[in-house]
């Protein structure tokens, strides 16, 4: 109940987004979570937004830190290829782990340099005022 408050204070080209992508992809976020990440970021905005991993939203969150600065960090070369053959004004980075999910409890008696990921020198440098990780 709180959320639908929220979402209704969103700009309606905001709200169309959402709605669109809560259709397209009925398996990903509700409008109840999509509305939260959207109000964290405004919360900050214009701000400096890092987000691990590229998708059909993320130009929702370029659009409503548009402002701002927001970053988005890919590991799947043939969805940062989609994803930005369609939406070449976000500024994403290819990365590569090191480490599968599979292997958490033997990474968690690892030395923390092993577990160290190679970033963009403009990722280590900025202070980021969000940080979003989806999972995949």
């Amino acid at each position: 109940r709180v959320y639908s408050l929220f979402f209704d204070k969103q700009a309606p080209e905001i709200q169309d987004q959402i709605q669109k992508l809560v259709e397209v992809n009925p398996y990903q976020l509700s409008i109840q979570e999509y509305t939260y990440l959207a109000n964290e970021i405004q919360r900050y905005t214009p701000c400096n937004t890092l987000i691990f991993g590229l998708g059909n939203d993320s130009p929702l969150w370029h659009q409503i830190n548009a402002r701002g600065q927001t970053i988005f960090l890919e590991h799947n070369q043939e969805w940062y290829e989609k994803i930005l053959s369609n939406n070449p004004h976000l500024t994403s980075y290819f990365i590569h782990y090191h480490t599968v999910l599979s292997d958490w409890e033997r990474l968690l008696h690892q030395d923390e340099a092993n577990l160290a990921i190679e970033l963009p020198c403009e990722v280590m440098q900025t202070r980021w005022d969000v940080i979003f990780v989806e999972n995949d």
